[in-house]
């Protein structure tokens, strides 16, 4: 049996509602697309980080970066910066990977960067005392305050600012939520989106459970071929409606509540997400054109809100501007539904599942399962058992992946509170990971316990246990002298590393960068 398409509505803006129906009106261009979005559901627009995916969407439909730089106070966003998660209470980065193409031409970076079935880079690295936040390539130009753009005049003969530079590394962004909101909103509008202006309080349903039509608070009847749920953490379709089962992660993340700031903008642009260790739980430190936007991710078990903002105080020196009442937290369960595609149905962005913002991976998991939705349009006419049950167990793996990947994060040698030794007990971790983190002080991992996920790659995980000061050095030091590395290859690590620190000295400040592409005016679109 072949369903329709023509008529597909979205329940729910924001970000993910909107990037949807882009996407969406994009692929199918003759489909009717409507947004309902409730005025009362507010955005909190403390500032979100993306992954190079969003870049992938930006191209898919037709915006520039340019003017996503203009309208949203958008920043650049190499990676992210991890504080004091060690006991040195030092930093490292964990960053995108570079462009490598752009350093294939230099005939020592096989020898090193793919050296044998581990990373030997990170081995000789460990093994010469190189300072963590220097690791590698993207590392030096972050610490540089830098973005990987290196200026390349007359190299593109496109007009736009950006086409003067050559890409060097992937990036994501950092942006204002509301004001993203408000810039895709314009587009899709101006594209043929209908946007509809109201709250959705009852579902009528086919005798199949295809969703039929959608009442709204002042009684309109909003009636559809295909919905896609999003609607954040209230869950109205896949949730709310069909009761769809909840993968719950509070297991083995531990971090439940969230509050929210703002701290005043300074001289420095840094082209990161900042994620700052704490007693009970850890602070995220995004930087916008005009502020920072922050909050605080901890465990409720063991602090209250209050204490929570006497501990951001504290650590800031200062009390920030707090957006919700009552310098309110919310509160989240971390997890994912087991099905996120349920008759005519399908939840993106936090109506399907939220862990925490650590990795800040909600929006590339959004794109990542609208893109898989919407490449094959003939399996969401068809809605077989097959079709749904293959995309749900895609999503369902992927969500796991992220889970256990960001439990590897938690593992550190902090003993400061009972929030950090609690990860110490591994009977709750997740069974995937339990052989890894056993193996660390005893060995050190190959490429091939990793490759059992898609999520992240070897290097990912290399860089946290490496950061996190939980991979056995000594043993890394043994290694790199059993093998008898030659000294060819020792001059090639130092001369590798000084080809990459003047390629990096090459890319562009970040605030210079922002400038060029109009940032830090007034907003366009007011």
């Amino acid at each position: 049996m072949s369903n329709k398409l023509d008529n597909i509505v979205v329940v729910g803006g924001g970000t993910a509602g909107w990037m949807t129906a882009l996407m969406v009106k994009t692929r199918i261009p003759g489909a009717k697309v409507t947004v309902i979005e409730s005025a009362e559901v507010g955005i909190l627009g403390a500032g979100e980080g993306t992954t190079p995916m969003f870049l992938n969407f930006l191209q898919y439909v037709g915006i520039s970066l340019e003017d996503v730089i203009k309208n949203t106070k958008a920043t650049f966003k190499n990676g992210l910066k991890f504080t004091n998660w060690d006991v040195n209470n030092d930093y490292y980065y964990h960053e995108f990977a570079p462009r490598i193409d752009t350093l294939n031409s230099n005939k020592m970076f096989h020898s090193l960067q793919n050296f044998g079935k581990h990373q030997i880079f990170y081995w000789l690295n460990l093994f010469n005392g190189i300072p963590k936040s220097k690791f590698d390539f993207m590392s030096m130009v972050t610490d540089y305050g830098s973005v990987p753009f290196i200026h390349a005049p007359g190299k593109n003969v496109n007009t736009s600012i950006l086409s003067e530079y050559e890409m060097v590394g992937n990036i994501g962004v950092h942006f204002n939520a509301s004001l993203m909101a408000v810039f895709l909103k314009k587009i899709a509008v101006e594209r043929g989106v209908v946007w509809v202006e109201g709250k959705v309080v009852n579902v009528l349903s086919k005798d199949n459970g295809d969703i039929k039509s959608l009442v709204l608070e002042n009684s309109d009847v909003i009636s559809l071929d295909f919905v896609f749920d999003c609607s954040g953490l209230h869950r109205l379709l896949v949730g709310n409606h069909y009761k769809t089962e909840w993968v719950s992660s509070s297991d083995f993340l531990q971090c439940d509540s969230a509050l929210p700031f703002f701290t005043p903008t300074d001289e420095k642009l840094p082209p990161y997400t900042e994620c700052i260790a704490m007693k009970y739980g850890w602070m995220w430190r995004i930087p916008l054109q005009d502020r920072y936007g922050c909050g605080y991710v901890f465990d409720s078990k063991h602090i209250t809100e209050e204490e929570a903002a006497k501990e951001i105080e504290t650590y800031l020196g200062f009390e920030p501007t707090y957006p919700r009442k009552n310098k309110g937290a919310f509160k989240f369960d971390p997890g994912y539904y087991k099905e996120t595609w349920v008759n005519n149905c399908i939840a993106i962005g936090l109506s399907s599942g939220f862990m925490e913002p650590l990795e800040a991976t909600n929006i590339g998991v959004a794109l990542i399962n609208l893109s898989d939705s919407l490449s094959d349009l003939s399996a969401l006419t068809r809605r077989s058992d097959y079709d749904k049950k293959y995309f749900n167990n895609q999503v369902f793996k992927l969500n796991s992946e992220i889970a256990e990947f960001l439990y590897l994060h938690y593992i550190t040698q902090k003993t400061d509170t009972i929030f950090w030794e609690q990860f110490r007990n591994l009977d709750k971790s997740p069974k995937k990971i339990q052989p890894i983190i056993k193996s660390l002080s005893t060995s050190i991992p190959s490429v091939v316990p990793f490759s059992k996920w898609d999520a992240f790659n070897y290097s990912s995980f290399y860089q946290i246990v490496v950061g996190n000061g939980i991979l056995n050095q000594e043993l890394v030091k043994e290694a790199v002298t059993d093998n008898k590395f030659t000294e060819s290859i020792t001059f090639d690590f130092y001369k590798f590393r000084a080809f990459l620190d003047q390629e990096a000295k090459k890319c562009v400040s970040h605030k210079t960068l922002i400038t060029e592409l109009g940032g830090f005016k007034t907003n366009d679109l007011f």
